[in-house]
């Protein structure tokens, strides 16, 4: 008798267990968004243009650092406009592929750039409104106001 009721303890235990008690199961977490290519993988030279068809040129190594970013861009000031080319060097790049520096001709404002795959490169550059102080070629501008619009780029690898 006495193993008749161990083995009934233990079917009832084992069905109570195997149902969880009655309460349904939670959903899981999502499924995380796709990797990046590895940093190794964006060494090379990437192309592209801005809004403006101005050229943008980035060269990265095998370490995945930006050894050379080489932007034109275009300032408007006062009824003129200033065209002239930025480069920055030894850029680090983030883990999610994100990497900024600032740009300017006479002002600072940030470039933001992203590798979104392994071929494709995009960003932005941020407006700037405030003082500025430019030679330009035969241009010398000193004033203050809106001297870039906010600009978007993108680039392939090449």
């Amino acid at each position: 008798m006495r193993h008749r009721a161990c083995l009934l303890f233990l079917v009832i235990g084992a069905v109570l267990a195997g149902c969880g008690g009655g309460q349904p199961t939670p959903p899981g977490p999502p499924p995380p968004p796709p990797p990046l290519p590895p940093s190794s993988s964006r060494a090379g030279q990437w192309n592209g243009s801005t809004e403006q068809s101005l050229p943008i040129h980035i060269r990265v190594n095998s370490n995945g650092t930006i050894d050379t970013l080489t932007v034109r861009i275009t300032a408007s000031l006062a009824g003129s406009s200033c065209t002239g080319t930025v480069v920055r060097t030894a850029l680090p790049v983030a883990a999610d592929g994100t990497f900024q520096t600032k740009v300017g001709l006479g002002f600072s404002t940030t470039l933001h750039g992203r590798f979104t795959s392994a071929t494709g490169v995009s960003g932005s550059i941020e407006p700037y409104d405030g003082p500025y102080g430019i030679a330009c070629g035969a241009l010398i501008a000193i004033g203050s106001g809106p001297a870039i619009a906010a600009v978007q780029w993108q680039g392939q690898k090449q």
